[in-house]
């Protein structure tokens, strides 16, 4: 059999392109794992790399058949590689080569140009001619792929679709079509969903991650996706819809959380449960958390609109987390206001926070008995003062005696002066005293003693702070003294002037014992009838009066 001179020089094209490119005529032993390692170059292969025309000339016209060795990496395959389609057309149209001739591992052309990865357009051409010419679709490697498997895992689903028209079957496929779904649907390739879809891929089969193609298209907002699959299923929407992964997530918290209101209302609207909780941060614990707490928290106020008409209240008490402190924590004003006009309660509690260690130690009952806090002491200690005015001005307490860290008691240790004046415009209840009090006196006093911060301090007896130093000794406390405990934690010339200070706003020292009198250095006296009044008279006004 004689070879041309313009054949040969299609050849050694063929021996150039691979040259250039670095790669030996053995490109597959080391490129694509699932063919074998090991194979034997030919006698044609390495005269095209080496160029040697007289050796080309005597190898084409010798009577032994070196062209059609099966266990043989053959010349066509590396055409197919380089998809050299002028290559291609000479082997197989001069006989030289048959359409479906294998390689080592069984590999045929066509599973060749399946595995190129980055010229998808010049590869569907090369495979349009081997199907042209007869080339099986269906055919298998020993490592049981077929041409539609190696086009799927390159992504070439022009190719696959190709493959698809002309008669390859995917139940012949390697791995399951549903996997090949999930795929297409992340590549967002509508057309090879559809025909995957059609062929029986199985709507509810989960990836490795355990999502099904409708959840992979609502997470990557893939609309015509989501309501191509919502078609196919039928009467089957619903429980795709409210399918639910094993931390409990369904679609509805995958567009809630992602802020995707289209495909949310549109799953709302084909019959999409809101009421499903699924679990805080994939723990293995599963907390619930409904899902209008899973757009709050992404501050996602488009979707909690949509929300909040489909919400079970007795589903949302059970939830780990109230949208209200999802707002707060979030800090989604927007978020808040909607909940806010909804009439969603403000006092809802979160915990726990625990002091290991308190100082001084007359500081322990207000905070060493408390755990649970409110969205208004969460607002407080961001510094979300815009958000803590709107849960005062919603009704939220401001303190709290039991178990309660109070919002107030915050700010006035560790907040500026504008937000303490908006409790005090807001009437406050300034003379709270904690549950677990040693003595009774104001908390607020207690924490103005530790912080030194005399100026809130003088606020606050203006406002209606009752010092009750007549509460700081040790006879109207079971033995326990209020002022030893200030005495060995401050100075005494510190504690004189405090004193001092706080008498003014009393009815006078106290005459029960020698205890206060000692520290202010000054008699128990009569107070006079006009200094009393004015007390009396201070009470009967709010704080905000004041």
């Amino acid at each position: 059999m004689a070879i041309s001179k313009r054949k040969v020089e299609i050849w050694l094209d063929l021996a150039a392109t691979n040259e250039r490119r670095g790669q030996p005529v053995g490109w597959l032993s080391s490129q694509v794992s699932p063919f074998p390692r090991s194979f034997i170059v030919t006698d044609m292969a390495f005269s095209m790399i080496s160029k040697d025309t007289r050796l080309i000339w005597s190898i084409s016209n010798s009577s032994d058949d070196i062209f059609v060795k099966p266990s043989l990496l053959t010349p066509l395959h590396d055409a197919a590689h380089e998809l050299n389609l002028n290559c291609c057309k000479f082997l197989i149209e001069s006989d030289i080569y048959d359409v479906d001739c294998r390689a080592n591992g069984s590999v045929t052309p066509l599973m060749v140009v399946c595995t190129v990865a980055d010229r998808n357009d010049e590869a569907t051409a090369v495979a349009q001619y081997f199907l042209e010419r007869g080339a099986n679709p269906n055919a298998l490697s020993n490592n049981l792929k077929t041409p539609f498997d190696l086009a799927m895992n390159s992504k070439n689903y022009s190719l696959a679709n190709l493959l698809l028209r002309k008669g390859a079957v995917p139940k012949y496929a390697s791995i399951n079509t549903s996997e090949y779904l999930h795929q297409a649907v992340r590549c967002k390739h509508t057309e090879m969903i559809w025909r995957l879809t059609m062929l029986g891929a199985n709507l509810f089969q989960r990836d490795k991650f355990g999502y099904t193609p409708l959840m992979i298209a609502v997470k990557a907002n893939y609309y015509s996706g989501v309501t191509f699959f919502l078609d196919a299923a039928r009467d089957q929407c619903t429980n795709l819809i409210n399918f639910q992964l094993n931390d409990g997530s369904t679609c509805i918290h995958f567009a809630a959380s992602s802020g995707f209101d289209l495909i949310l209302k549109l799953l709302i609207n084909r019959g999409g449960n809101c009421n499903l909780t699924c679990a805080l941060f994939s723990t293995t614990v599963r907390p619930k958390l409904h899902p209008i707490c899973c757009a709050v928290l992404h501050d996602r106020d488009n979707c909690v609109r949509l929300l909040l008409p489909h919400v079970d209240r007795s589903v949302l008490d059970e939830s780990v987390l109230d949208p209200v402190m999802a707002a707060v924590i979030a800090g989604s004003s927007n978020c808040l206001d909607l909940l806010l006009d909804a009439g969603y309660p403000v006092n809802i509690p979160l915990g726990e926070i625990m002091y290991t260690y308190i100082n001084p130690s007359y500081l322990e009952p207000i905070f060493g008995c408390k755990r649970l806090f409110t969205p208004l002491y969460e607002a407080i200690c961001k510094g979300n003062y815009t958000s803590a005015e709107k849960l005062i001005k919603a009704g939220a307490e401001m303190t709290y005696t039991n178990h309660y860290h109070s919002p107030f008691l915050y700010a006035l240790q560790n907040c500026n002066d504008d937000i303490l004046l908006r409790f005090l415009l807001n009437n406050v209840d300034i003379n709270a005293m904690s549950d677990a009090r040693k003595c009774d006196v104001p908390d607020a006093l207690i924490i103005s003693l530790s912080r030194f911060k005399w100026h809130r301090l003088v606020v606050l007896l203006i406002s209606g702070l009752d010092p009750a130093i007549k509460n700081w000794c040790k006879c109207k406390n079971g033995g326990y003294s209020l002022l030893d405990d200030i005495l060995a934690t401050h100075d005494i010339n510190t504690i004189q002037e405090l004193l001092q200070m706080l008498v003014l706003f009393s009815p006078g020292i106290p005459n029960c014992c020698r205890e206060v009198a000692n520290v202010v250095m000054s008699e128990p006296k009569i107070p006079t009838l006009m200094h009393l009044c004015r007390l009396a008279v201070r009470k009967n006004f709010t704080t905000s009066q004041l």
